[in-house]
């Protein structure tokens, strides 16, 4: 996802999980998951920012946050678009394999 590339695609698809339903059904509560996101893989900061970038998609810019990666909408659309075909259930077992891997690394 251009720019900076302190992001994985599972950290992004993490991000828009929480940004469209919350920790519900997750293995780890948010602030587990921020911490998990930030200190594993690429160390990186403002887990929160990034599910209100997602947020801003998914609600079509009514909550959320419309600055920050302002080149990367483009991007975080796409991301949107691919997972808003999946169910919530298959969505959130996806969301825990890669919570249960990134645990696995820490």
């Amino acid at each position: 996802m251009g720019g900076k590339r302190n992001w994985t695609i599972e950290d992004n698809v993490v991000a828009l999980y929480v940004a469209r339903y919350g920790d519900d059904g997750l293995i780890l509560s948010k602030g587990k998951i921020r911490d998990l996101i930030e200190h594993t893989g690429i160390p990186k900061k403002a887990f929160p920012m990034r599910v209100q970038n997602y947020r801003y998609i998914v609600t079509g810019g009514k909550e959320g946050l419309d600055a920050g990666y302002k080149n990367g909408f483009r991007d975080y659309k796409e991301l949107h678009l691919l997972f808003k075909s999946f169910s919530k259930g298959k969505f959130r077992d996806y969301v825990n394999l890669i919570l249960e891997s990134r645990r696995n690394m820490g």
